[in-house]
């Protein structure tokens, strides 16, 4: 990879990483009157991310891995195996699983507006799986110093989401 698209491949990850964080540390709207404005403010960052992860997840099978599913494959291997030991490069299964759960989630908020913040289970289980893919993907594919901006962000996510309403708690509120 040349430089230009270094750049592009590690900077459309980091602003994507930075609207998934914006949204987590912001989606609880104070008031019922305010819904409607946070809900697409929200909607915005949520799809903005989406943008900027596809647009890694292209440049990075293009310039990094020649739109070699196996290329990508070895090249996840080696680089878990240089953290973790392990030669494995399964996550990229993950990657691609997490792609799919995106755009899923993005296409049924557009089709359901805020009605779709209400299924906090899903909320819990999409976030969770979310946060371990970015964390597991920052430690291995990050800089070392990175473990601490992850850290950071899983005391601030679990703290932001036990204070947390749900959107029917604010309406009834």
């Amino acid at each position: 990879m040349n430089e230009f698209e270094e750049i592009i491949v590690r900077w459309s990850v980091r602003l994507s990483v930075f609207c998934y964080l914006a949204f987590c540390l912001s989606n609880s709207p104070s008031d019922s009157t305010d819904q409607t404005t946070q809900s697409k403010r929200l909607f915005r960052i949520w799809t903005l991310g989406l943008i900027f992860f596809l647009i890694h997840f292209v440049t990075s099978m293009g310039f990094a891995h020649q739109w070699s599913h196996q290329t990508a494959y070895e090249s996840t291997a080696s680089q878990t195996e240089a953290v973790t030991g392990w030669n494995w490069g399964g996550g990229i299964y993950f990657n691609y699983f997490f792609s799919l759960v995106w755009i899923a989630d993005v296409a049924m908020w557009w089709k359901n507006g805020l009605r779709w913040l209400n299924y906090r289970r899903y909320q819990t289980g999409l976030h969770c799986f979310f946060a371990f893919i970015i964390i597991n993907a920052t430690v291995v594919f990050g800089p070392r110093f990175w473990w601490m901006v992850a850290a950071i962000f899983c005391v601030a996510f679990v703290w932001k989401k036990v204070r947390q309403k749900t959107p029917d708690e604010v309406i009834s509120s």
